[in-house]
C-alpha cells in the first residue's frame, strides 16, 4: 500500500474511455499507467485502507472520463461521507443512484444514500431512499435486511406522516337516490324526488394527510403532537350538470381538519397502555 500512495497519492487522474489513464504526476513525481478498470480497483482498495483522499483523486478522474459512471459517484459518496463532506456525499449518492445501470447498482445506491442521510439525522430523506432500495433488492436476505434498516430509522424519527390520495369516477358522486319515487320505510309516497336529489355522475377526488411528532419519549410513556387534514372534490359530469343546472360542484365538496396531542403511558409490568387524546377542529 506504501508503494501505491507514493504513486497516487498527489495525482490528478486524466482518462480517456477505453484508453490507458495516465496519471500525470505533480511535484516531479514519477508517472504511472494504469486502465480504467485499474483505477476503480485502486478506489476500492483505498476506501477499505482507510484513505478516501486517494479514493476521491481517482474517482473524479474516472467521473472525468465518463460523467455518468455509477460506480465512480458510489466511490465519492462514501469518499465525501469518511472526509466529513455531507453535502457533497449526498450529490454524488444521489447521482449514482440515477447513473445505475442495474438493479445490484441501484440498491447499493440507495442503500448508501438512505445511510448518508440517517447519518445526518435527516430521517425522511433516509426512508425514502431505504423504500427505493427495496424496490431493487437483489435477494430476499438484503430485502429483510433493508426492513430492518428502516425499522430502525423510523423508530428514530420522531415525524411519521400518512398520505391518501384517490381520484375515481362515481355514478353516485351526491350521495343521491337510485329512483325517482319517494319511499318510506318501503312504501311509496305520492310525490317523486327532484332531480337534484337523485344520483349524479362525476368525478371524485379525495385527500387524506396525517401527522404525528413525537414531542416526548421515555421508557414508559410518550407524548405526540398530531394534526390531520381531509378533502372532497367533486367534479360533475356534463350529463348531470346539464340534468341538475342548480347544483354546483362546490355544494358537494367537504373539508375537515384537526390539531391535538396524544399521550400515552404504561400502566403495569404487563405493558398495559392508556391513551389519552385531545384534539380541536372543524369540518
Amino acid at each position: 500500500m506504501k508503494i501505491w500512495r507514493k504513486r497516487f497519492y498527489s495525482a490528478i487522474c486524466t482518462m480517456c474511455v477505453a484508453l490507458p489513464t495516465v496519471l500525470p504526476a505533480v511535484a516531479n513525481e514519477t508517472s504511472a499507467t494504469i486502465t480504467l478498470d485499474q483505477a476503480r480497483e485502486i478506489a476500492a482498495h483505498a476506501l477499505r485502507s482507510g484513505d478516501p483522499a486517494l479514493a476521491r483523486t481517482l474517482a473524479m478522474g474516472l467521473v472525468q472520463a465518463n460523467p455518468q459512471d455509477a460506480y465512480a459517484y458510489g466511490i465519492l459518496a462514501v469518499a465525501h461521507s469518511k472526509m466529513e463532506n455531507p453535502d457533497l456525499a449526498r450529490s454524488a449518492a444521489r447521482l449514482s443512484y440515477k447513473y445505475s445501470e442495474s438493479p445490484e447498482q441501484s440498491y447499493a445506491s440507495a442503500r448508501t444514500a438512505g445511510r448518508l442521510a440517517y447519518k445526518q439525522e435527516r430521517f425522511n430523506a433516509s426512508q425514502l431512499w431505504l423504500r427505493r432500495a427495496a424496490l431493487h433488492a437483489p435477494t430476499e436476505t438484503k430485502s429483510k435486511q433493508l426492513g430492518r434498516d428502516y425499522a430502525q430509522v423510523k423508530s428514530a424519527n420522531p415525524l411519521s406522516f400518512r398520505l391518501n390520495l384517490s381520484i375515481t369516477p362515481s355514478d353516485n358522486v351526491n350521495n343521491g337516490s337510485d329512483t325517482t319515487l319517494d319511499i318510506i320505510n318501503g312504501v311509496p309516497q305520492a310525490g317523486t324526488i327532484g332531480v337534484s336529489s337523485r344520483a349524479l355522475s362525476g368525478t371524485v377526488g379525495t385527500l387524506d394527510l396525517s401527522l404525528k411528532y413525537r414531542l416526548k419519549q421515555t421508557r414508559t410513556t410518550q407524548t405526540f403532537a398530531i394534526a390531520r387534514a381531509y378533502t372532497r372534490r367533486v367534479a360533475l359530469s356534463q350529463s348531470a350538470k346539464a340534468a341538475a343546472p342548480n347544483v354546483s360542484n362546490s355544494e358537494l365538496a367537504s373539508t375537515f381538519a384537526e390539531i391535538g396531542l396524544r399521550h400515552s403511558f404504561v400502566l403495569n409490568k404487563k405493558g398495559t397502555v392508556m391513551t389519552l387524546h385531545g384534539s380541536t377542529g372543524k369540518a
